[in-house]
């Protein structure tokens, strides 16, 4: 099963911080990127780009 993946594009969130998870996550493989990303919080609200990101991979991952 192919679990590497490359990011089309990711909108909203703060334009530095979106572009350097984007640019580290780039072809690795997706169950572990899952696995750093997922919980990360940003200030308080419960989630953050990151997080957001790792719900997105998951969702392929289910296709």
């Amino acid at each position: 099963m192919h679990r590497h993946f490359g990011l089309s594009q990711f909108t909203g969130g703060c334009p530095g911080n979106t572009h350097g998870v984007a640019v580290l996550c780039e072809g690795a493989d997706a169950v572990e990127t899952v696995a750093r990303l997922r919980g990360i919080d940003c200030r308080g609200r419960g989630t953050s780009c990151p997080d957001q990101l790792a719900t997105a991979i998951e969702i392929g991952l289910l296709g």
